[in-house]
């Protein structure tokens, strides 16, 4: 299988204050002093109070420019006259949950994810715990013009201190129960799911081995639970006999996995396990199962022996959460270890994830064996750089040339992804950089090749 480009989002902004670009696919992502100040959260604050009425909940990760930029968010917000429930040094899905425990309007998460520690951002979350994308085109407006309501001293909202790590656990804990114990090995990177993930496993009755499980801002590793960031987990695994490993990012919405041999597991073969598993312990004849365009096809393969079916949505966690409600789907996934329960909450979570993985080994499956019957793919992926073009007319160009061609089915929902049955080819502009992503998956690495050089110059030509 193919190794995973992650998805960088980077800060768009205009001095002038004339032409200004927040949010990227992922919130408002930068460099911490330059992009990301405490200036700009403090003016998020103010739009999403100028925005918003009722109260928000705030969190931040592990990084350390974490506690000033909360702050100053907070300050924001308040002066408006909103309640913050401020839960501190938290992951992600824990503000998930807390949005909803304290019936919050939206919530705020400061992080960045898997980047390095010196970036930080914000990304918000609605009522339902799902990205609040709707809201960041206004929330840009009001920053832009400096529309904010105005302050006053007789309605200044109020600060609520909530920790909310037990909560999240609480919740997990009255949902399952294990009949074993097992030896796990949990590498949080230093991120913020180093005070939740270990402590919930230990509570459950695992015997748990922990890794890089200190919140303190300076990384010990690279924070994407990729198989190049693992490999000291890997070597735990092998070395205490663990049952299985785990990781999380730095905001703890994402799983990474290493089987009981120390080998890491694909993030496109996870995918397919987990999404096995939950249609078989499902109660539906036929679940559905969503993820994105850029998912491997061994997921469909894999889970129609399960009597599941494979729903494809845009790539990113809001369009991925939308088709799973929309779809009546019971579990949603994108191939990059972000996974979504609807049983549970729609916000993925990396911690509800580990516990699921051991609900798995708990059933009896044995990840090195279960993972050879997902079927071996190639994924090649490559980059074009492109200039200013028109991506509509563009697009529209492609789309005729390839319908042109022999094909078992055209998606057009997100780039366009043409299946040919026994592989398939995606092409999308990047929703990061000025350059057109191409992906081909195959069985053979022969006609992956084929199929890459043969997109690629399609793509050239047109240009």
């Amino acid at each position: 299988m193919g190794i995973v480009v992650e998805k960088y989002i980077f800060f768009i902004h205009d001095t002038k204050n004339d032409n200004m670009k927040l949010f990227g696919t992922s919130g408002i992502r930068g460099l911490y002093g330059q992009e990301i100040t405490e200036s700009l959260a403090l003016n998020v604050g103010k739009a999403i109070g100028t925005l918003l009425d009722g109260s928000v909940a705030v969190g931040m990760d592990s990084r350390t420019s974490g506690p000033s930029l909360k702050n100053s968010l907070i300050a924001g917000i308040v002066s408006q006259g909103n309640t913050v429930y401020d839960i501190g040094l938290a992951p992600t899905p824990t503000l998930g949950v807390a949005i909803r425990e304290y019936g919050c309007n939206a919530g705020i998460i400061i992080t960045a994810s898997h980047n390095p520690p010196e970036y930080n951002g914000m990304k918000i979350w609605d009522k339902d715990g799902v990205a609040y994308f709707s809201l960041e085109e206004q929330i840009e407006q009001i920053i832009s013009t400096g529309a904010y309501s105005n302050s006053s001293w007789k309605s200044m909202g109020d600060i609520i201190k909530r920790p909310s790590i037990n909560l999240h656990i609480d919740k997990i804990i009255n949902t399952v129960s294990f009949d074993g114990s097992y030896r796990v090995a949990v590498d949080c990177g230093g991120g913020a799911g180093s005070v939740i993930t270990p402590y919930l496993l230990e509570r459950l009755g695992m015997q748990v081995f922990s890794l890089n499980c200190q919140p303190t801002g300076f990384f010990s590793r690279g924070l994407e639970p990729s198989c190049v960031n693992l490999q000291s987990l890997s070597h735990a695994v092998s070395s205490f006999n663990c049952d299985i490993g785990i990781a999380n990012d730095g905001d703890a919405d994402r799983i990474g996995a290493i089987d009981e041999e120390g080998k890491y597991i694909d993030y496109d073969i996870l995918l397919s396990l987990i999404a096995g598993f939950e249609c078989s312990i499902s109660k539906k004849a036929h679940p559905i199962i969503v993820t994105t365009v850029d998912a491997s096809m061994c997921i469909d393969k894999y889970v129609e022996s399960f009597g599941g079916k494979v729903v494809r949505s845009c790539v990113g966690d809001v369009a991925l959460a939308r088709d799973v409600v929309g779809h009546k789907a019971i579990f949603g996934g994108e191939p990059s270890g972000t996974w979504i329960f609807p049983s549970h909450w729609l916000t993925p979570d990396g911690v509800l994830s580990a516990v699921k993985l051991l609900e798995m080994k708990d059933s009896g499956i044995i990840l090195s064996k279960e993972r050879k019957n997902v079927p071996p793919l190639v994924t090649l992926r490559d980059k074009i750089t492109m200039g200013d073009i028109d991506r509509e007319a563009f697009e529209v160009r492609l789309s005729e040339s390839l319908y042109s061609e022999e094909h078992e089915s055209m998606l057009t929902i997100d780039g366009i992804r043409m299946d040919y049955g026994d592989s398939w080819v995606l092409y999308r502009f990047s929703g990061t950089e000025p350059a057109f992503r191409i992906t081909v998956e195959a069985c053979s690495r022969e006609r992956a090749k084929e199929l890459l050089v043969l997109a690629r110059k399609k793509v050239s030509a047109l240009l």
